[in-house]
């Protein structure tokens, strides 16, 4: 009852069982927006949609996903004042998986990349990292 009542935008969702400014759930149709205001469990396994990339030297990484497999035809360092692109949230998660242990890609630790030193991802190599709202911050690396 009430929910979205004081709403003047249209294409909205609004999931709530009063006219509160934080609705358990919200959306934006023409903006592919939902944002859940819940505590939310996930009954089976979660799983992130992943990208592949394929980076050429000096490049800046940026991609549009949370998983992303990346690789190069030869071994190719990344950009060195934004190796990734900045993130879109604070809280933002980042997972870079290596394919290559010939074609390494290197993330350096510089720029918007604080990692505590440079980083060549090879074959099954993971980083994950933690976007902050001016860096991206390592949680964890493997070297597989």
């Amino acid at each position: 009852y009430n929910a979205g009542y004081n709403e003047a935008a249209s294409s909205r969702l609004y999931i709530e069982n009063s006219n509160s400014t934080a609705p358990l759930v919200y959306g934006e149709f023409d903006n592919d927006v939902v944002k859940l205001n819940a505590k939310v469990t996930i009954r089976d396994f979660y799983a992130l949609e992943q990208e592949s990339i394929t980076l050429s030297n000096g490049a800046i990484l940026s991609t549009s996903k949370s998983n992303v497999l990346v690789s190069s035809s030869s071994a190719i360092t990344l950009n060195s004042s934004t190796p990734v692109a900045n993130g879109a949230v604070i809280g933002q998660v980042l997972i870079l998986a290596g394919t290559s242990d010939t074609n390494t890609v290197t993330l350096p630790n510089s720029g918007n990349l604080q990692i505590g030193s440079s980083i060549a991802l090879g074959q099954n190599d993971c980083l994950m990292l933690l976007w902050n709202g001016s860096k991206w911050i390592k949680i964890s690396y493997s070297n597989n």
